[in-house]
């Protein structure tokens, strides 16, 4: 399952008026300075680690099921279980960001029912995992692909599973939480983080009945599995990271004398990849993140609305015991455009005074379900024409420009889509479970074309080179499939590729041999120069990628959005530049580019969909990036994105979200 999460600080310090008005002061220097420790005695922390907001991305679950004992559940929005263990559910959290001297207080792991086979109790004990498994990869015979369980279903009490249970509870009703104390193996994981492989809930022995549990997939964020602790940090000194946001006026990045502070920056603070905190500049511009603990971390500045940044919008720093570390932002007021004498001529000749265009906005769509949009294709010869691909529904279809939808058929999951660009009716749709789907009519019939392809019909990605009549698959756990007879047949291709779960594919079908792209689950980007026939790993490295992206004029430029941030290359993946890797610690789901001109040597525009932050827009080829979200809701988890038109009555660009939505922006 794709990774998500949610979870929150509760410890908040005053900061005090001299503090700020010490900061809001030009003369101030960057140096680090000393504060007063606060008082040693041991802070509690209240912590709930869920998958879905705030860029919490640390759960995996799944369940293995004995009927099924070659299938992978790791994509599915419920974790079912069985009174006779015949159905199992494994789940883990990532507790890096737990201080690894804390001592938990209170560890509770929490499920939220939602179906059941009978109205009868269900016994499920909780067992520390002792062994690696793959999210999406684990059946009921393998922790992953090619490492059998000890014993099917994760079973053997000496290599699999403990043999004691750390916890039980008793299951009794539907639509209700229920949990489990694991104080002791969470506090195992935070000593020693090598051995947290999560744990498995098992059913007691009896025979009946089956309850099923939300799981990190499922859409409703608020009833995904959950793991809330309490603990405390022997505390010595506190850090803190402070600052200050200011009016750049002359953009020369350094703060001069009648400089004002900014009001209306938003300031993140991340430690890897969770958000820990954010706040908001007042008049002051000052900002403060204290009662930090030595760490690395990481500030984020997201502009106020017409600004843009003359200082780097990201900044990482180590922060000693009791240190407090200095970060400054300085945003300059984008130049307004010029206002024109023509209309004033125009009125003195008696012309017609020209309407100003409206300021363009998100507008959203009707006719979808509440199903997660993991796909957008756009038709090649029309912006106002596109198809979705969602989850269990297949693919809808708009032909006004995103306002309305229709759906034409396929039910199943849909997670990417391609069509070949002298016939948009002519689909290939990858889905989940159902492998590749076909349509020559635009989605209103479909044929599988999975020859080549049984038992691996689990699929992320699509990629098609129709010049060749070429096309990759990306499976969740056997790697890359080719066709080279337009889908009539498949075989595998991984000489080379060390990992076979493969979540992204772009090819560049210019070139003389069909230069490939692949995008790993743990590896990062793999790539290709001789069509699929042998692989090389190009970095970055040890990402989770979500999406790549070739520039459409110059196909050296690739973009990588993984679950850290985006990445990007100017050398077809030689090199990846840190000063163009933004939007750090972040996840992003989805990009997509647009040239402005007909030549590469024309402005590049990057847009990037983020987990519960909507849409950012790069203006300047990835180097900097603002917030794109003038009419969207607060919190929106954008899954896709593609580019439309600029003319009237097309939209700029069309964003699928995990709630079910395609929001238009004109």
């Amino acid at each position: 399952m794709r990774f998500r999460g949610w979870w929150r600080w509760t410890i908040v310090w005053l900061i005090g008026g001299v503090l700020l008005a010490w900061l809001a002061s030009p003369a101030a220097g960057s140096a680090p300075s000393s504060t007063p420790a606060p008082a040693a005695a041991p802070v509690p922390v209240q912590v709930c680690f869920q998958d879905g907001t705030a860029g919490y991305a640390g759960t995996r679950d799944t369940y293995l099921d004995r009927n099924s004992p070659g299938t992978s559940f790791g994509s599915v929005d419920v974790l079912r279980t069985s009174g006779d263990a015949g159905q199992v559910a494994l789940l883990s959290f990532d507790l890096s960001s737990i201080p690894p001297n804390a001592q938990v207080q209170s560890a509770y792991l929490r499920l939220y029912a939602v179906e059941r086979s009978a109205p009868a109790a269900l016994t499920l004990s909780a067992h520390q995992i002792y062994r690696a498994w793959q999210e999406e990869q684990a059946t009921w015979n393998s922790a992953s692909a090619g490492t059998a369980w000890g014993a099917p279903g994760c079973n053997s009490t000496t290599v699999d599973r403990s043999a004691i249970a750390v916890s039980s509870a008793q299951v009794n009703a539907v639509n209700a939480w229920f949990q489990w104390d694991i104080t002791p193996l969470v506090q195992l994981w935070i000593n020693d983080a090598s051995r947290n492989h999560g744990l498995i809930l098992r059913g007691a022995g009896d025979t009946s009945p089956r309850y099923s549990f939300r799981s990190s997939e499922s859409s409703f964020v608020t009833q995904r599995p959950q793991l809330c602790l309490t603990y405390v940090v022997p505390v010595t000194q506190w850090g803190q990271i402070v600052g200050l946001v200011w009016h750049d006026r002359n953009g020369d990045g350094m703060r001069q004398a009648g400089e004002p502070a900014l009001a209306g920056a938003r300031l993140e603070l991340w430690r890897g990849q969770q958000k820990l905190s954010e706040y908001t500049t007042t008049s002051s511009g000052a900002y403060a993140f204290s009662t930090l603990l030595p760490d690395t971390y990481t500030v984020i500045e997201v502009n106020p609305p017409g600004y843009r940044s003359t200082t780097p919008d990201s900044r990482t720093v180590g922060v000693a015991a009791g240190e407090t570390v200095r970060i400054d932002f300085g945003d300059q007021l984008v130049s307004p455009p010029r206002t024109s004498h023509l209309p004033l001529l125009g009125m003195r000749y008696g012309a017609a005074t020209p309407t100003p265009a409206p300021t363009p906005y998100w507008r959203p769509g009707s006719g979808l379900s509440d199903k997660q949009v993991n796909a957008l294709l756009r038709f090649s010869d029309a912006c106002d024409r596109a198809y979705a691909g969602v989850d269990e529904l297949g693919v809808y279809r708009t032909t006004n420009g995103g306002q309305s939808w229709e759906r034409r058929d396929l039910g199943y999951s849909v997670l990417d889509m391609v069509s070949v660009p002298w016939n948009n009716a002519y689909l290939f749709a990858a889905t989940w479970g159902a492998g590749v789907m076909h349509s020559a009519d635009g989605g209103a019939s479909w044929t599988a074309m999975n020859a080549g392809l049984e038992g691996h019909h689990w699929l992320y990605a699509i990629a098609i080179d129709p010049w060749r009549s070429t096309l990759y698959a990306a499976t969740a756990d056997s790697g890359v499939y080719k066709s080279t007879n337009g889908g009539a047949s498949w075989s595998p291709a991984n000489n080379g590729l060390n990992d076979l779960a493969v979540r992204a594919l772009a090819i560049d079908p210019t070139a003389g041999q069909s230069v490939v792209y692949a995008g790993t689950l743990t590896q990062g980007v793999f790539k290709s120069t001789d069509g699929g026939a042998s692989w090389q790993k190009i970095g970055p490295a040890n990402v989770r990628v979500r999406d790549i992206e070739i520039d459409p004029l110059n196909p050296n430029i690739i973009f990588v959005a993984t679950d850290d941030g985006v990445y990007r290359s100017s050398d077809g993946g030689g090199t990846w530049p840190a000063a163009y890797h933004k939007l750090a610690g972040t996840r992003v789901n989805t990009l997509a580019l647009l040239r402005t001109g007909t030549d590469a040597s024309s402005p590049l525009v990057v847009y990037a969909g983020r987990e519960d932050y909507g849409v950012y827009v790069s203006r300047d080829g990835g180097a900097s990036w603002e917030a794109m979200n003038a009419g969207l809701p607060a919190g929106t988890s954008v899954r896709s994105l593609i580019v439309g038109g600029t003319s009237a009555g097309c939209p700029r660009l069309y964003a699928g979200t995990r709630a079910g939505m395609v929001w238009v922006w004109r």
